[in-house]
């Protein structure tokens, strides 16, 4: 058996941060660790070492600038051009103690990917781009933060730039590989999915949160109004529909709450079966998961999978989806037994209905969700790695 390459992982976010981009890099890490591997971090200050899961993992800790150093205009861009360099000098330092076969950049944020090439260039370690999503965006519908102006000009020259020197270059969904590879067409054979997935190590010890039999609960995870508030109203509209035929329902959303859902349910008049919890653990989110009868998601864009897709089917819930029908989430959740898709006011109550009759849950029962998990997608990457060791 060939032995895995050894990593050095560069991410900005890094437990016990609950940003979700930290999450994979940090499973990365200790699935490594776990196969007997060798493996470091270099991740922001603001995210201390104390309460890391990994705890024999070896982490470089770059200063960040403080609040007020970032706090507008000119400050803040010379604040990030500072951090900037300090993450060269202590990603060169990581580079130089660990002498890995690999560094990993980890997007989001991309602001630091630039400096991939500068370190290959200064140690001759190649390095590989983990993109959590698109980066230069233009020609693809995004839903919310899209980039514009001068913004998607350096956006377009500083991923060129980064892709150019790539070793491996990783995209999370099909769609963005197939755009990425015609985008950097010289570089095709290097341009590769490897999916998110859900944590098969936390869905062994879930603590589900209780709820009385008769109660229907809907979960969402992280951003969903704000993605489409006409979705959002509908999806109240829906419970409003619902609870009018003596239905008793509770949709809980984790993450930063968002003022465009209460709206909706006001304007529905349903707030008050609207629950926002705001940030919590990832650990604690998996918990309500568990416990709840159904979750709730829309793409930000068509060619994208949003996270919690994974963890939504490694729980084997039932999902009332809002998306396109050409889209990179539907084709996925065409493979999942248990998903009622939703184009409509109607549609949405429908599918609480057959959530309520339990035929959702019943077609989920037996689905085999191994190949959805993060460390099956972190077996894909390691034997990518080692082919081109």
């Amino acid at each position: 058996m060939c032995m895995d390459p050894k990593l050095l992982i560069v991410s900005h976010y890094f437990p016990p941060s609950t940003n979700t981009s930290g999450r994979r890099p940090a499973r990365l890490a200790e699935f490594v660790l776990r196969r007997s591997g060798e493996v470091a971090v270099v991740s922001s200050s603001e995210n201390s070492m104390e309460d890391t899961s990994v705890s024999e993992l070896t982490r470089y800790l770059v200063k960040s600038p403080g609040k007020q150093d970032v706090a507008a205009g000119i400050f803040r861009g010379f604040a990030l051009v500072l951090l900037c360099l300090r993450y060269l000098r202590v990603v060169i330092r990581a580079v130089r103690d660990k002498r890995p076969d690999y560094v990993l950049w980890r997007g989001v944020p991309f602001w630091y990917f630039p400096l991939a090439p500068v370190v290959k260039l200064l140690t001759r370690v190649p390095y590989v781009l983990d993109f959590g999503d698109m980066w230069y965006m233009k020609g693809v519908d995004y839903r919310h933060g899209r980039r514009t102006g001068m913004r998607q000009w350096v956006d377009k020259l500083t991923e060129a730039w980064s892709v150019h020197g790539a070793a491996l270059v990783i995209l999370t969904t099909d769609a963005q590989r197939d755009l990425y590879r015609k985008r950097y067409h010289s570089r095709a054979e290097d341009i590769v999915t490897v999916r998110w997935g859900y944590d098969a190590w936390i869905l062994r010890s879930l603590k589900p949160v209780s709820k009385p039999a008769e109660l229907v609960r809907v979960v969402i995870f992280g951003r969903f109004a704000r993605y489409s508030e006409r979705e959002a109203l509908e999806l109240a509209e829906a419970v409003a529909s619902f609870t009018a035929r003596g239905r008793e329902v509770e949709v809980v959303q984790l993450g930063d709450p968002e003022q465009e859902l209460r709206n909706a349910f006001s304007q529905a008049g349903v707030e008050d079966a609207l629950h926002q919890d705001g940030m919590v653990s990832y650990e604690t989110g998996m918990d309500v998961l568990a416990s709840a009868d159904c979750a709730v998601l829309n793409p930000l864009s068509p060619v994208s999978i949003p996270v919690k897709t994974y963890d939504y089917i490694g729980c084997r819930k039932p999902i009332l989806c809002f998306a396109p029908a050409e889209s990179e989430l539907t084709r996925l959740l065409t493979e999942y037994p248990a998903v009622h898709m939703v184009r409509n006011v109607s549609d949405a109550v429908a599918g609480l209905e057959r959530v309520a009759k339990g035929e959702l849950a019943t077609a989920a029962a037996d689905f085999a969700v191994e190949q959805y998990s993060m460390q099956h997608q972190f077996e894909r990457l390691m034997s990518l790695l080692r082919d081109r060791a």
